[in-house]
């Protein structure tokens, strides 16, 4: 849910009402890392960054990475197509 007043922020590129969420699985399909919250028209990258910038944020762990969609960059750590 959105506030009333937040809902301007919310609006997504379709013009609806929309939160991101980022889900990270392990190879077994078990959730590893959820954030939800960012507005539903911040790009994939600020959300990312975002990620791994906080202090219990995403951590890839070094010579791994983490496949990501094509709304991302490659950089250390992730893997795009």
């Amino acid at each position: 849910m959105v506030a009333m007043l937040d809902k301007p922020r919310y609006h997504n590129r379709k013009g609806g009402v929309s939160v991101n969420m980022l889900r990270v699985v392990d190879r077994n399909m078990n959730f590893v890392y959820m954030l939800a919250g960012w507005e539903g028209s911040a790009a994939d990258d600020r959300v990312l960054c975002d990620t791994v910038n906080r202090a219990i944020g995403l951590n890839v762990p070094s010579g791994q990475y983490s496949l990501v969609d094509n709304g991302y960059m490659n950089c250390s750590g992730f893997l795009a197509p």
